[in-house]
């Protein structure tokens, strides 16, 4: 077994992983955060790819969800959401409703729409905002559910 990440240069989250790639959110070389994929079959650090680069606003979470990267960072002190494909590429934003806070983005890879991981969420925590029709969609109002709404 070779070793992974032994630098501890910086705080390194599990983002997800396609077989031997895993993906970390990582502040290591870049305050901010990044999102980065690391090959288990060569890991040393130059060989290390930065799929979203640092940018203006702290990135605070990456979540794999419906096989994209889902980013939650700090803009214009309101958070921001951001959605990429697998090779970080962007595919644009969720807007939201208004200022705020993102406090939990959860959702599992397979999930092909959030409402999916909000009915989850639901039955799990007690109470979640969703949007009608459960799609990665903000321009929607928001719907506060109780486990026994759902």
């Amino acid at each position: 077994m070779a070793p992974l990440l032994v630098d501890f240069d910086g705080a390194w989250d599990f983002a997800g992983n396609d077989g031997p790639v895993f993906y970390f959110r990582t502040d290591a070389g870049s305050p901010l955060g990044r999102l980065v994929a690391v090959d288990l079959r060569d890991p040393a650090p130059e060989k290390r790819r930065t799929l979203v680069p640092e940018g203006k606003g702290a990135l605070s979470d990456v979540t794999m969800i419906a096989d994209r990267f889902v980013l939650v960072s700090m803009a214009d002190v309101r958070h921001r959401l951001t959605v990429h494909d697998r090779d970080g590429r962007s595919l644009g934003d969720i807007p939201l409703p208004g200022p705020g806070t993102v406090s939990a983005l959860t959702g599992r890879r397979v999930d092909r729409e959030a409402g999916e991981a909000e009915r989850r969420a639901c039955g799990q925590r007690g109470a979640v905002a969703r949007r009608h029709g459960g799609r990665l969609d903000a321009r929607r109002p928001l719907a506060l559910e109780r486990p026994d709404d759902v």
